[in-house]
């Protein structure tokens, strides 16, 4: 909810709260230049600087930032945020197209929407900005102060938003409401209309003329790579529907042909499709859990994802955005940024999210062997065998790459002492910045990111080649698979030829042979090994593997995340999606639930997004991006429902406290596909749901419920009972079951009647529902 107020002038929106802005000093300190365009002041810190000091401000563009922080002390959310910039403002979009509602700084009554299509790049891979819409209200000055309440409606993407006038209850004067359509395909033969639909409506007595809606084209964006086109589906005396799009003009269908196609088919039908859309979209799972803040982001982000990128592989910023640093990223970065945006698809039960990287994969090479783990998590999640064979290609492809076909053959390792290795490697973006530059590490040999993926692929596709009985295949590309064995489990210690992973009894995993973690850093790269590649298990690992996840995962979190260390922006948005994951598999509920509870309180936006740069208040150095907010709702889904790397047991809650004594999630996917349901209520798991999706096999399945009632049970009921689940001989606390292709199966306690409904958890009213900066804001990189 975000509400704008004016002062007796009608000429300026006021912020709410009081924000430090600087001009040519800060709190006495002179600066070499100007600070950036309304940078806040490090009030927080003024005791760090002295009169007169020159700053170093890197031209506003990376450098440290730590000189920037917000003044916000509140522990709790602002309540009215006047949409100044695109970390306050709604967003609408369809997969193509995305919009942005905010407020024109200095202008009342005046209302900006943004317009971007997901598929506007340059040369670069450079997401270019499209323009914006200037929607003036044209209200009467007699009726300020005017506030406006905006709301996006989840269920449908449909953003609406009120004027009023005079009291903060004061009679509505105009409406609207904004949806970029989305059920294109509802449109055959026309089969297009990829269009935003503005329907305003107001009081004839409130306006001083009818509102406008005028297209200013973003002056970075060039006018051929751009064509706009509104048209009015209807017009009177008190309402105007808005049609347009803005799309490639060489497109073999246009802006004009989508806005043409739109006002043929008409309002009403257009509305109907795209609330079909979602209304078939929502049900296909369920996330319920006490932590409102939490659950509402999850069903943000489930909302944000489709709407902002379904046409290409989701970039950084997708159709919605982009702002800021646009000029100085490629659209697509594979160091880290796509592969952690895909950790919500497969279990997400939604194949519309995967779909497209599922095409882009098929088509390109980039994003290494740790991308493709995402097109076989997701393959694997539908057993698809076509995909399946895809990723075995993908897979062998790239082993051929680094590892050679035989060992007289070897590719680019290196062999020492007996010891395959990895010569000259990096662990992407570790920098020792100050003031940790004396523990600069050059890395050189056997990094931790490069082993990771490479054991990964030789197990992946080994394990797929079995699978899918193309061992021939692979012989007849002159891959000799003893070989490729020999890499992973020969040896003395049985982790094969290929050089393990190199660590220390002291800091756990290093980044490579020569260098320990020892300065902040927001990549988790050489631990990729625990999450999310994880070719070291907690639960089934050695005595020295657990030992080595839990000072690994402690060193990253005290170096990077320390909070004592004022220099702690390198602990970023997507460094805390690792953490929640890594404490889930690891055993540590309470922490992944601390973790998560953190990033949406410190690095979430008020909006559901994610940015990186300086701050929120200062749209030209903040960015919109997309990954560590899309994370945060793949890290929930590991708290849930995970399957050990090695064994394949199912571990159900496994990463949930024990104070989530309510929990309902509705068929989560796993990597065999079978549909997870389960409802705690009370304290006490009252039934699990498994349902085999795949109609042609069998699925053989082992599972383990992290409650004390399940886990000392002798035995189960089922429904049917003809599908029997029996305890698992090897594992105490664990079951098993074969469900029948199609089939499924509910489980629980004997002696007990469950009521067998799936429905959302109570709320917990002493909890605050908000998320985004409720606490001091986080330092950005």
């Amino acid at each position: 909810t975000a509400t704008a107020t004016a002062t007796t002038s009608p000429s300026t929106w006021q912020l709410f709260g009081e924000y430090l802005i600087s001009a040519k000093t800060c709190l006495g300190v002179d600066v070499p230049v100007p600070f950036c365009d309304v940078t806040v002041c490090p009030a927080a810190r003024a005791s760090n600087f002295e009169p007169n000091a020159s700053l170093l401000l890197g031209g506003c563009v990376n450098g440290d930032r730590s000189q920037f922080f917000r003044l916000d002390l509140t522990s709790t959310s602002k309540p009215n945020l006047v949409p100044l910039t695109w970390a306050t403002s709604a967003w609408v979009g369809n997969g193509e197209l995305g919009a942005r509602v905010q407020a024109q700084f200095g202008s009342q009554g005046e209302l900006l929407i943004y317009l971007d299509n997901a598929r506007l790049k340059d040369s670069h891979g450079h997401r270019n900005p499209s323009g914006l819409f200037q929607l003036q209200t044209h209200l009467k000055p007699n009726i300020y102060p005017a506030r406006v309440r905006m709301k996006t409606h989840l269920h449908n993407a449909t953003l609406t938003g009120t004027i009023t006038g005079g009291a903060v209850n004061g009679p509505e004067l105009l409406t609207f409401s904004l949806f970029a359509h989305r059920n294109r395909s509802a449109l055959t033969p026309l089969n297009t209309a990829s269009v935003l639909v503005v329907d305003v409506q107001w009081q004839q007595t409130a306006v001083a003329a009818a509102p406008t809606l005028t297209w200013v084209p973003d002056s970075e964006a060039a006018p051929a790579q751009q064509h706009v086109q509104v048209d009015a589906e209807h017009s009177n005396a008190t309402r105007t529907v808005w049609v347009s799009s803005v799309q490639d003009p060489t497109a073999a269908c246009n802006a004009s042909c989508h806005v043409a196609a739109a006002l043929q088919l008409g309002f009403d039908a257009l509305t109907k499709n795209h609330i079909s859309w979602w209304k078939s979209y929502w049900p296909a799972a369920l996330v319920s859990v006490p932590a409102p803040h939490i659950e509402g982001l999850y069903h943000v982000e489930m909302h944000l994802f489709p709407s902002s990128e379904t046409v290409l592989l989701h970039g950084l910023k997708g159709s919605l955005g982009p702002s800021g640093t646009f000029n100085l990223w490629p659209d697509y970065v594979w160091d880290m940024n796509e592969q952690v945006m895909y950790w919500l698809s497969a279990a997400s039960n939604r194949p519309i999210i995967g779909q497209a990287m599922m095409q882009y994969m098929e088509h390109h090479t980039d994003g290494g062997l740790w991308m493709v783990h995402n097109y076989l998590r997701q393959a694997r999640a539908y057993a698809n065998g076509t995909q399946l064979s895809n990723a075995w290609g993908m897979i062998v492809d790239q082993v051929v790459g680094q590892a050679g076909k035989h060992a007289s053959l070897p590719g680019k390792l290196r062999r020492i002492n007996g010891t395959y290795n990895i010569v000259g490697c990096s662990s992407p973006e570790y920098r020792c910045y100050p003031p940790f530059e004396s523990r600069k590490c050059d890395t050189q040999e056997n990094c931790n990111y490069g082993l990771s993926q490479l054991r990964w692929g030789l197990h992946s596709a080994l394990k797929l080649t079995a699978q899918l009985n193309r061992t021939a295949d692979l012989r007849a590309r002159g891959v000799d698979p003893a070989w490729w064995q020999s890499l992973i489990s020969d040896g003395q210690d049985g982790h094969g030829l290929l050089a393990w992973f190199p660590y220390d009894n002291t800091t756990g995993f290093r980044l490579d042979k020569a260098c320990s973690f020892d300065c902040p850093h927001r990549h988790f790269s050489h631990l990729l090994q625990m999450f999310d590649l994880e070719l070291v298990d907690y639960a089934t690992g050695t005595a020295l593997e657990k030992s080595l996840m839990d000072k690994s995962l402690d060193r990253f979190y005290s170096v990077t995340c320390n909070a004592t260390n004022w220099f702690n922006e390198e602990c970023r948005g997507f460094t805390h999606c690792f953490l929640v994951a890594a404490n889930a598999v690891m055993d540590r509920p309470e922490a992944a639930a601390s973790n998560l509870t953190q990033l949406l309180e410190r690095l979430v936006t008020p909006n559901g997004r994610y940015g990186e740069e300086v701050y929120m208040n200062s749209p030209w150095e903040f960015s919109s991006v997309a990954e560590s907010a899309y994370c945060s709702a793949g890290a929930l889904h590991v708290m849930l429902v995970h399957a050990e790397p090695k064994s394949g047991v199912l571990r159900l809650l496994r990463g949930v406290p024990p104070a989530w004594s309510n929990v309902t999630f509705h068929q989560l996917r796993t990597q065999s596909s079978v549909l997870v349901s389960l409802s705690k209520r009370n304290s006490r798991v009252e039934f699990v749901r498994l349902a085999n999706d795949n109609l042609q096999n069998d699925a053989v399945i082992t599972f383990h419920v992290a409650d004390a009632a399940w886990e000392s049970a002798s035995a189960l009921t089922s429904q049917p009972s003809q599908i029997a689940i029996k305890p698992n001989a090897g594992r105490h606390g664990c079951w098993d079951v074969v469900l029948p292709a199609g089939k499924a199966v509910v489980a629980f306690l004997q002696g007990t009647t469950p009521d067998l409904t799936i429905q959302p958890v109570p709320a917990n009213p002493t909890t605050n529902p908000r998320f985004g900066y409720t606490q001091p804001m986080a330092p950005l990189h």
